[in-house]
């Protein structure tokens, strides 16, 4: 073989190894993407910006206030319960809700499924997320006779799944269950100064944090 043919040989494999090691690195773990496969909603929790929850004929619209994510800027998103009433919605119990579908994994996939056998035409309850980029509606349909499990399916894509129903109870509930029962609404590493007013005319203690939100309080 020519060295000119070798030299060009020799780029192509280069090239292509080049290439497979790229792609590679930029795709998740074989069993990272495994895992993902599964899921039922493909986006993270700190990603939601508003869940709508619908269930025979009532609707719970939450809607994420401030910053997107904890994990960068170290303060926890406060959330909004828009319906049925206009209230401070407890973030634990919508992060909880959020990591629960967000970790939803399917049991297994229909490929070719009737809507109306499985009553996807006519949910039982309806949730959506939305994102800054997406939004993503899950259709409930009925239960199934394998124990503990219940169709439903991605509005928009082809198929349906089967899944655990426990999280049905948690999407359903009272209403009451999202407003926040906090007295204070402040972050407590963010006060820097408390005063307390006895009864009786006693005077009133007073505290300070000396300098930075992590100092000491005197």
């Amino acid at each position: 073989m020519r060295p000119r043919a070798l030299l060009f040989l020799a780029l192509v494999v280069a090239l292509l190894a080049g290439f497979i090691v790229f792609y590679e690195g930029k795709r998740p773990p074989a069993e990272e993407r495994a895992r993902l496969a599964k899921r039922v909603f493909a986006l993270e929790a700190s990603a939601v910006r508003s869940v709508r929850l619908e269930h025979a004929g009532k609707l719970v619209l939450l809607e994420r206030v401030g910053a997107k994510s904890s994990d960068k800027t170290g303060e926890e998103s406060a959330w909004r319960l828009l319906e049925p009433v206009a209230d401070r919605a407890d973030r634990w119990q919508v992060q909880k809700l959020l990591d629960s579908l967000t970790s939803l994994e399917k049991q297994r996939d229909l490929p070719d499924v009737d809507p109306a056998t499985l009553g996807l035409d006519r949910p039982r309850a309806v949730v959506t997320l939305t994102t800054d980029s997406v939004e993503t509606t899950l259709v409930i349909g009925a239960e199934l006779p394998v124990g503990g499990t219940m169709a439903v399916a991605i509005r928009g894509q082809k198929g349906g799944a089967v899944i655990a129903n426990t999280i049905f109870a948690e999407l359903t509930g009272d209403a009451s269950a999202w407003r926040s029962r906090e007295v204070l609404t402040a972050e407590r590493d963010r006060i820097v100064r408390l005063s307390l007013a006895p009864r009786g005319g006693a005077p009133p203690r007073r505290g300070a944090r000396a300098g930075s939100l992590r100092s000491p309080w005197r």
